[in-house]
């Protein structure tokens, strides 16, 4: 249900609370609470994907990361490109070498 959502799409369904306010503390234990008395699948489920695909969390390429995207994207730039056959036919010949 939720594959394919955006981080705006998700958060556009979420009905915007403004009268109450508690702590992350409090918020995290009044779910925690729901989530222990409810044998919903499908709301687990939901709530799972939630936490798993709209993190605020960011991740941070390291140095190396940084200089290897950099270097795929001059690539790319200069047309030193594959086709998926061929990307796919070198990834395989790879791993057997391994």
């Amino acid at each position: 249900m939720w594959q394919g959502c955006s981080n705006e799409a998700f958060r556009n369904f979420i009905p915007q609370k403004k009268s109450q306010t508690m702590t992350t503390k409090q918020l995290k234990s009044r779910i925690i609470e729901k989530l222990e008395k409810t044998d919903n699948v499908d709301l687990l489920e939901a709530v799972e994907y939630a936490i798993d695909h709209f993190s605020e969390e960011v991740y941070i390429l390291n140095d190396e990361e940084l200089h290897d995207v950099n270097k795929g994207l001059e690539d790319m730039r200069n047309g030193r490109t594959l086709s998926d056959e061929e990307a796919n036919r070198k990834t395989r010949e790879w791993l057997r070498g391994k």
